[in-house]
């Protein structure tokens, strides 16, 4: 029973802040709804109803400050982290990535390689241009830099729902990244982006580092 109700607490598709809500809400009615009988029982009935209230209050602390697990995520030559619970799905621009068993939030790492050197400012007009095919309304919100590359924020909207997408563009070399999550606005998953994007580590391309290492070995056995 115990490593039942934990399950319920901490199991990766569950929604914490619904048993939250529910909780308190529970709580609270029963706090407010308890019959008036006899003074001993009153007495009774408010240490337990003080006394719950107490332990469904730590209970919530606990479970709204408790981090969610987190897994190394790696894409050619980029590496961060991404929720541990998310699961392999696609995003509205047709982006392999990952989705929240919980929400309809996603996130998403595209690399793009050009015979050219790309620059954020092109990767930023291709991102926008890429949700334009889902919403030709589709706008940016806010950008602005952000370590090595440039955060955006796009608004747009699929099936007459509002969307926001905050991402993170990247380039280095020939290489060009995207880094994003996808969201109802307002939605609590648009928070891991803060978490995501200051995870990100730029390292060498899987080409790149399959060629170095063919030409290693090409050396040793000349």
């Amino acid at each position: 029973m115990c490593s039942s109700d934990l399950g319920l607490v901490f199991g990766e598709r569950v929604d914490n802040m619904g048993h939250l809500g529910g909780a308190l809400g529970g709580g609270l009615y029963a706090l407010l709804s308890r019959p008036a009988v006899t003074p001993a029982w009153r007495r009774q009935n408010r240490m337990v109803a003080i006394g719950s209230l107490v332990a469904m209050l730590a209970a919530g602390v606990a479970i709204a400050v408790w981090p969610t697990p987190m897994t190394a995520l790696e894409e050619d030559g980029l590496s961060t982290n991404r929720p541990a619970y998310w699961q392999v799905g696609w995003t509205a621009t047709g982006d392999r990535g990952w989705a929240s068993t919980v929400t309809d939030s996603t996130l998403s790492v595209r690399a793009t390689k050009g015979d050219a050197l790309p620059t954020v400012a092109a990767g930023v007009e291709g991102m926008l241009a890429d949700y334009r095919t889902v919403d030709p309304t589709a706008k940016i919100l806010e950008q602005g830099p952000m370590g090595a590359g440039e955060r955006v924020v796009v608004a747009w909207n699929l099936n007459g729902a509002e969307r926001r997408t905050d991402a993170l563009v990247l380039t280095q070399g020939r290489m060009s990244w995207r880094v994003a999550i996808e969201a109802a606005p307002g939605s609590r998953d648009l928070a891991y982006a803060d978490r995501i994007f200051s995870d990100v580590q730029l390292g060498i391309p899987d080409d790149l580092e399959q060629a170095l290492r063919d030409r290693k070995s090409t050396r040793l056995n000349s």
